[in-house]
């Protein structure tokens, strides 16, 4: 490679990461969190947890039941039951307010409609940011293509990637530190970045990319390209019918498809002589998106069908996006996988920013007043991201389930001005270590406390998914204090480096060091 190309490369990979390397560390770390949000789900609602019971049930027995307890729309949804939320939930929309019945799919007992919100705030802090639709999801998509520029630039830039697989030398100044650590892991993690990057990049994209794959694939028939995904719209009669028993259509499905895993039912019309049934699910054992069967309510016909597994090449391969980003595959093993995965995703997003730093601290020529302030914004934006994050657990028990979520703005804000204008970056650090640490502790000791979840409990009654979600925040806990040490040495290193200056040159200073970050 030229010289110059290289160099061409190497600005575009600095000058992109600088720009967007917050921007990405929170879509990362958001993701990371995100990946358990079934998890945190029944983690937030302790009146609904329940040990997993994989035992049949009727299903048109508790719709009948859902019905008793005032559920009469003609449209609904119905989530079925799963290791990490074992109730069923049937949920209609009506005049823009939304109706939930939520049952014990064994016995019918009606259980609390209330849940908790934790979960899906999180949920959306990483697909939209919290900001209107489409603008967020748009704006996540871009983030997925610069990770993508960013990660081809920084691939074609470091010649000797092989050899760096197996980085082991001892590093001398932090900036060496920091440079080894993103190249390990920007070359151990690239295949799974990229995968990242590319999904994320297409989901947050669909709404500006379908017309353009409608146009490739079906002449530009958006109408068409809709129907061939969802099937024909229910169209109501206005003629009361008999339907077909749930279980009955829930049977038919098991015998055409017996691999699919039934996670989604939808009603349709219900009741109507035009009413549909659809029943949504992947397939075990593959990676592929939600399969669905369309049936006629009123005598079971099939009237749709979707398999990603057939069909072109191109469908297989859009189907495999939404499984691939979500891991919404191959078990808790794979979560945990990517849950590490995308933490170190994060990682990589923190150490490119303060590298770019990190060089320009330590030029000959004092840094920037620029340079300082935004170097404090990242670390403020990032560690407040943390902060704010861990807060909301402890919140969320202590408020009974009403999280004010203006804790969390409010402490990512505060953390990011504190940090900006007030004490030197490494002191701010070492606190926010013990911070977190606390605020880590806390939240599964709160649940110990107040529903007698503690961990060991949890793990005894089933609850596996609470006692997880326990059992990381006493480990994020203890990985905390173990990092604050580092930032004492880091400032007595400083503080030492500040004094040698100042005898060298003759004059007395309190600035802070140029290398401060």
């Amino acid at each position: 490679m030229q010289q110059r190309t290289r160099k061409i490369l190497y600005e575009t990979h600095a000058w992109a990461g600088l720009l967007l390397g917050v921007f990405l560390f929170v879509i990362c770390f958001s993701g990371s969190v995100a990946t358990f949000i079934g998890e945190l789900a029944a983690w937030e609602t302790p009146h609904l947890r329940r040990r997993w019971n994989p035992a049949p049930y009727s299903l048109e027995a508790r719709y009948q039941d859902a019905r008793a307890a005032g559920l009469t729309e003609a449209n609904v949804f119905i989530t079925l039951p799963s290791p990490a939320q074992p109730t069923l939930m049937f949920a209609s929309f009506s005049n823009g307010r939304a109706h939930e019945v939520r049952l014990d799919p064994h016995s019918g007992a009606i259980l609390p409609a209330e849940h908790g919100h934790l979960s899906e705030f999180l949920g959306h802090l990483h697909t939209d940011l919290h900001l209107p639709y489409p603008l967020g999801r748009f704006a996540i998509g871009l983030a997925g293509v610069f990770l993508l520029l960013l990660l081809l630039t920084g691939f074609l830039i470091h010649r000797k990637r092989f050899t760096e697989l197996w980085l082991t030398r001892t590093p001398k100044t932090r900036r060496m530190w920091l440079t080894d650590s993103h190249k390990l892991l920007g070359t151990w993690g690239l295949p799974f970045t990229v995968t990242l990057a590319f999904t994320g990049a297409i989901l947050g994209l669909l709404g500006f990319l379908g017309p353009f794959m409608a146009l490739a694939t079906f002449n530009g028939d958006v109408d068409a390209a809709t129907a061939a995904f969802s099937g024909p719209p229910a169209q109501r009669r206005e003629q009361p019918a008999a339907m077909v028993s749930l279980d009955d259509l829930r049977a038919q499905i098991q015998t055409a498809a017996p691999d699919m895993v039934l996670q989604y039912v939808s009603l349709r019309e219900y009741g109507d002589a035009g009413a549909q049934v659809e029943f949504n699910g992947p397939i075990a054992n593959t990676i592929t998106y939600q399969n669905a069967f369309v049936l006629s309510g009123v005598d079971g016909r099939e009237l749709h069908r979707v398999d990603w597994l057939s069909g072109g090449i191109w469908r297989q391969l859009f189907g495999l996006v939404t499984p691939l980003h979500f891991a919404s595959f191959g078990g808790a093993a794979l979560k945990w996988l990517y849950f590490l995965l995308g933490l170190c995703a994060t990682a990589l997003c923190a150490t490119g920013t303060m590298i770019w730093v990190e060089k320009r601290a330590t030029q000959k020529r004092a840094p920037s007043k620029a340079l300082q302030r935004y170097a404090r914004f990242a670390m403020g934006c990032c560690g407040g991201l943390v902060s704010a994050t861990l807060i909301l657990f402890p919140t969320h028990l202590l408020a009974d389930g009403q999280v004010p979520f203006l804790v969390f703005w409010f402490t990512w804000l505060g953390i990011t001005l504190l940090a900006m204008w007030g004490p030197p970056p490494r002191v701010l650090a070492k606190h926010l270590c013990w911070l977190n640490s606390l605020l880590a502790l806390t939240a599964p000791c709160l649940n110990g406390l107040l529903t007698g979840h503690f961990p060991w409990v949890s793990y005894r009654h089933g609850f596996y998914s609470v006692a997880a979600v326990d059992l990381t925040l006493f480990t994020i806990a203890l990985l905390f204090p173990a990092c604050a040490p580092r930032f004492k040495e880091a400032i007595a290193r400083s503080n030492q480096e500040s004094a040698s200056a100042a005898t060298n040159s003759g004059v007395a200073t309190t600035l802070s060091p140029p290398a401060e970050t």
